[in-house]
């Protein structure tokens, strides 16, 4: 498919977090953070809360680009349409974070290896070093459901938890055997 440029059609600012948002997923394919094409990154569309930007069903880390990265609101409504559809299950979660935590303006949700490695281990994550002890406290696990693609679902993810945007960095919530999320 032919990418038509969406420079010059949206805001700078909206073109700015295009572009570093696009540059983000460069950066997770290079550093190995696409297992699987499960993953998502997502960043809120400044100066418009009710509109995020999300990866487009069916490309890969290394596809993406600023103009293929959807622009969608909370009610699924592709808000500039660029030939590709919107990703259910990158919504979802996506979704349920940023609708609703207005100082998240980013969410990561990768599948590394580690990271599976860790999920699968019926111990999950835990504090065998000086580092994992301090942040051990902060790591929280939500049950596996399936992928999260009916609308409604946030795959387990709490519409609040108090603590997101205090502790930015740590992954959480980590889902056992799906990946991990990064707020």
């Amino acid at each position: 498919m032919t990418i038509t440029s969406l420079r010059g059609i949206v805001s700078d600012e909206e073109w700015n977090t295009r572009v570093e948002l696009a540059a983000a997923y460069r950066m997770a394919y290079h550093l190995g953070y696409e297992l699987s094409d499960f993953g998502h990154l997502s960043a809120r569309v400044p100066g418009e809360p009710e509109a995020i930007l999300l990866n487009p069903f069916g490309l890969t880390f290394d596809e993406i680009t600023a103009s293929s990265l959807v622009k969608v609101n909370k009610n699924r409504d592709i808000l500039t349409p660029n030939g590709y559809d919107l990703n259910q299950a990158g919504f979802n979660l996506h979704g349920g974070i940023l609708f609703n935590e207005p100082s998240i303006n980013s969410v990561m949700h990768v599948h590394t290896i580690d990271g599976v490695a860790v999920g699968c281990q019926k111990s999950g994550f835990t504090p065998i070093s000086q580092d994992a002890a301090s942040i051990h406290h902060l790591v929280r696990y939500l049950d596996y459901d399936g992928v999260v693609i009916q609308p409604g679902e946030r795959g387990g993810v709490p519409e609040s938890d108090g603590r997101r945007g205090t502790d930015r960095g740590v992954e959480k919530p980590r889902h056992p055997d799906r990946g991990r999320l990064r707020q």
